[in-house]
């Protein structure tokens, strides 16, 4: 499976070092999409590991890191647009007339699941 241009742009943040207020430490994981307030996991030079914001670091090679904002549209469309062509084939899939032998009422449960996913995206998004 390709990865997700959200992703690469978790894992870009991997590696790098950064100031913080005691001194220099190197970025093991980025988490974005979990808790604002601990979401970068880091190690210091003198080996303790330590979870702490992003937002609180100071890049050392002063390329400013991604935000949080922008790798959640990002992945926000890509979960979209991985909805909307589910729920196409979904529809071909109906309209093809093959049946689900047993589970035909799990078109209807399956298109409707599909479609609270895409309607909450679209609400976190801000559209109507």
């Amino acid at each position: 499976m390709p990865v997700s241009h959200s992703e690469l742009l978790v894992t870009s943040v991997q590696g790098r070092q950064a100031f913080d207020g005691a001194g220099l430490v190197t970025i093991e994981e980025w988490a974005p999409f979990g808790v604002a307030l601990c979401d970068v996991r880091v190690r210091s030079g003198e080996g303790r590991v330590y979870w702490t914001s992003l937002h609180t670091l100071r890049p050392k090679d002063g390329v400013p890191f991604p935000r949080r904002l922008e790798v959640s549209k990002m992945r926000d469309e890509e979960i979209l647009v991985s909805l909307k062509k589910e729920r196409a084939g979904l529809v071909e899939e109906i309209h093809s007339g093959r049946r689900w032998p047993g589970c035909e009422f799990g078109k209807a449960i399956i298109g409707r699941s599909i479609d609270g996913a895409i309607a909450d995206v679209q609400r976190r998004r801000g559209e109507p």
